[in-house]
């Protein structure tokens, strides 16, 4: 697949952004579900199995979904879970997690 000059750079921010946020965690711990006031929530969430782990559930305040059409979302690539503390890290951003729907 070859990429544009934009989305390559897209790319390359998201990975970025990425390990900016594996450093942080790595130097000061998993972030609280209350420091990231801002991210996107997913509620009645779980982890899938695609060819990659990701999550899925309703996704509320999501800065290019809102909230997720049809009530169901998928995230992309699931780096870093911490239900106890209610947070996880994608490839794209940090979600506060709400309730886990273990049914899926």
């Amino acid at each position: 697949m070859m990429l544009s000059r934009t989305d390559l750079k897209e790319e390359i921010d998201r990975l970025s952004g990425l390990v900016v946020a594996l450093r942080e965690v790595l130097e000061n711990g998993m972030p609280t579900a209350a420091s990231l006031n801002g991210s996107p929530v997913i509620d009645d969430w779980s982890i899938i199995d695609m060819p990659r782990r990701a999550l899925t559930g309703r996704i509320y305040s999501h800065p290019h979904l809102g909230i997720s059409p049809r009530g169901i979302g998928v995230t992309s690539d699931l780096y870093l879970i911490d239900s106890t503390m209610g947070v996880a890290r994608t490839l794209s951003r940090w979600y506060r997690l709400g309730g886990r729907n273990d049914r899926r």
